[in-house]
């Protein structure tokens, strides 16, 4: 790994580190970002794997949430549809 290699692993690291802690990290503007380094041989694969490994998460996160609130949305609408139904367990 050249020193440059280290460099720029390091802020990318701090970059989603920060954005994650800030709910900012924008998945697919990281990954392009990431794509390019690779390509240019500006980061490591082990570096390129290690920080899709970081952002992962917050892909999965995203599509739980998302599933959650629909989910929760169809529960509502359909108490709304029958008021009269009442849960028993």
């Amino acid at each position: 790994m050249t020193k440059m290699q280290e460099i720029i692993g390091k802020i990318l690291k701090s970059r989603i580190t920060r954005e994650k802690a800030n709910n900012t990290l924008n998945v697919e503007e990281i990954t392009n970002t990431l794509n390019i380094f690779l390509a240019g041989e500006t980061i490591t694969s082990e570096q390129y794997a290690e920080f899709r490994e970081m952002i992962i998460p917050v892909e999965t996160d995203a599509h739980k949430t998302k599933d959650s609130t629909d989910n929760n949305t169809e529960v509502n609408s359909q108490k709304e549809a029958n008021p009269q139904q009442t849960n028993v367990q």
